[in-house]
Parts: structure tokens; sequence; C-alpha cells
């Protein structure tokens, strides 16, 4: 009786051990604009939420295809979302956001996604454009809206580090470590 305590025991505490610090980082839920997403407007604000509390002296900045890096003019960190404000709207051209945010563990953690605007056209053009093309109806602006966001939930990829495969691998490696050790001492323990 005593072994099949111990072996409980022991089970209990390898699947602590590899569950928890599983489950403790830190990582983008989601972000607007959205990671791999396309844009048909200018972009001012970059919002992340984060799945953890996010400190004072998390920051973010974006960098174009050139390499040319553009920090936020402002900075609001509230609860789990880290939203940066940039001085003029971001034109057209592939974009990667680089961000660093302090957890609530107090950890730095560092990480990277991307987006692309394309079809943005000059504000004057634009306004132009508004006075001769008459507009659609609310009502069709906001059943486009929700089809193409459906869309994309459809076709968003996995969030980096969500994949839980090797905690499970892990998992099972040690049960079975577990079984093989509790065995050969059940049967070699004894034997006095």
């Amino acid at each position: 009786m005593k072994s099949i305590t111990l072996s409980v025991l022991m089970i209990l505490l390898g699947l602590t051990t590899f569950v928890l610090p599983a489950s403790a980082h830190t990582s983008m839920v989601e972000g607007t604009p959205g990671d791999g997403e396309t844009m048909n407007e200018t972009v001012s604000d970059v919002t992340i939420t984060f799945n953890t509390t996010v400190e004072e002296g998390s920051t973010l900045s974006i960098e174009d295809s050139s390499g040319t890096i553009t920090e936020p003019e402002s900075v609001e960190v509230s609860g789990e979302q880290l939203k940066a404000s940039f001085a003029s709207p971001l034109s057209n051209g592939n974009y990667t956001v680089n961000w660093e945010i302090i957890g609530a563990d107090g950890h730095l953690i560092e990480n990277q996604y991307s987006f692309t605007i394309e079809g943005v056209v000059e504000e004057v053009a634009k306004e132009s454009e508004e006075e001769t093309v008459m507009e659609e109806p609310v009502e069709e602006k906001e059943e486009q809206k929700e089809s193409a966001e459906e869309v994309e939930s459809l076709e968003e990829p996995a969030e980096p580090g969500t994949d839980s495969s090797p905690v499970m691998y892990g998992i099972m490696i040690f049960l079975a470590l577990t079984g093989v050790g509790t065995a050969t001492w059940t049967f070699f323990g004894k034997k006095k």
C-alpha cells in the first residue's frame, strides 16, 4: 500500500513540475492591428493584449520593410494592455511590431509580429474621392466588416508559444520513467 501511495505522490509531483512552468509563460493574446493582418486604412495606434498584467516601462516600436524604426509618441499601460500612439499615421507597407514588456512577475519578455497596410491613398486625394463617391449604407459596411473579421479569425495562425505538445511529451516521459522506477523499486526493494 505504501508503494502505491508513494507512486501516486511522485506522479502528482511530476505533473506539477511540468505543468506549472508551462502555464506561467507570458504571451501576446491579440494585437490591433493583428498578426498577419492586412489593413486598408492608416494606422496611428497599436494595441496589444497579453495574458498577464503589463508593468510600466513596457514599450514597442514599429519597423518598416526598409529597416526604419518608428518610436511611439506615447505609450499607455493599462492592466493587460499596451497601447502605443504614433505622431503620424503609418502609410502603405509591411511593418513589424517589436514589443518588450515587463510582466507581473518582473521578467522582461520581448517578441514581434507583422502586419501590412495597403490601399491607403494620401488624405487630400482620399477626401476628394469621398466627395465624388456615394457612401454605402452603414448596415452594409458593418456586415462586410463582420464577415471579414470571421474570415480573419478562421485564417488566424496559432499564437507563437501556445503549442502544448512539448509539455505533453515531457509529461509522458516523466510518467513512463516514474512507472519504471516505481516498478523497479517495488520489485527489487522488497527482496531483502
